[in-house]
């Protein structure tokens, strides 16, 4: 890649010009939340080791290490980008807030994890792509209220889950590449799903399973095997870890 191209990508990224962190006040709702609009993140109450995971996509079990204050101590941040940015590129920006005002260092290694494989099980159940079965690409822009009758529609690539009656649950996208599926089981099932399915073209997804507390009805595993040929064996696996090596609480600002 020439020098200048190279020059012009690194310009056209977006960079923080705006950061106010202050500790949450007491007597505060007692959850977190997170709003993202274009070019602005603003979190309230949020805990500094769910803000490390927000910000450089880990699941809780990737990140470990770090002194006990960090599960405790929250902020409320807002952070304004010198341009256009989304969701994910407001949420990586943050990795640079964490360096500079957290002095947060970090170190990558490998782990033993109990796991599920995710493997075709049965080839050719996975839905194609329809028209109508998602819209747009940008996943900040939220579901799409859908007719009486008819079915959620999100962004396309992107995952819903709504609820149902009896402590049922759907699971419901168009045009979903298989990490974004396992991604999502991951977080449904409390154990890293491998993709191993080496499946790389999109598909839909529309199935309804019981959630944990939801006797009698069918479990999301017998699901995924029934309806879209996928099988979840139990495994081990090496995989990446960040450890925290060491954290600052930020001067005040």
């Amino acid at each position: 890649m020439r020098l200048s191209v190279l020059l012009l990508l690194l310009a056209a990224q977006p960079k923080l010009e705006v950061v106010s962190i202050k500790p949450s006040p007491p007597g505060g709702p007692g959850y977190e939340t997170a709003r993202v609009d274009t070019g602005r993140l603003t979190v309230a109450n949020y805990p500094l080791r769910n803000m490390i995971g927000a910000a450089y996509r880990l699941r809780r079990e990737q990140l470990v290490g770090g002194p006990p204050w960090i599960d405790k101590a929250t902020y409320d941040i807002t952070a304004k980008a010198d341009g256009p940015a989304d969701g994910r590129e407001m949420w990586a920006l943050m990795q640079t807030v964490l360096t500079e005002r957290f002095h947060l260092k970090m170190h990558v290694e490998k782990r033993e994890f109990a796991v599920y494989d995710l493997t075709v099980a049965k080839a050719g159940l996975l839905p194609a792509p329809r028209s109508g079965n998602c819209r747009g690409s940008d996943p900040l822009a939220g579901p799409q209220e859908p007719p009486k009758g008819k079915r959620m529609v999100g962004p396309c690539g992107t995952l819903l889950m709504p609820a149902l009656p009896g402590g049922g649950a759907e699971l419901v996208g168009g045009q979903v590449r298989m990490p974004m599926l396992a991604s999502w089981l991951t977080d449904l099932l409390h154990r890293p799903v491998v993709d191993k399915t080496g499946y790389a073209a999109p598909f839909d997804v529309d199935i309804e399973f019981g959630r944990e507390d939801a006797p009698g009805l069918p479990t999301l595993p017998s699901v995924l095997q029934k309806q879209l040929g996928l099988k979840l064996t139990a495994s081990k696996a090496m995989l990446d870890v960040h450890v925290i090596d060491s954290i600052e609480r930020p001067a005040a600002n």
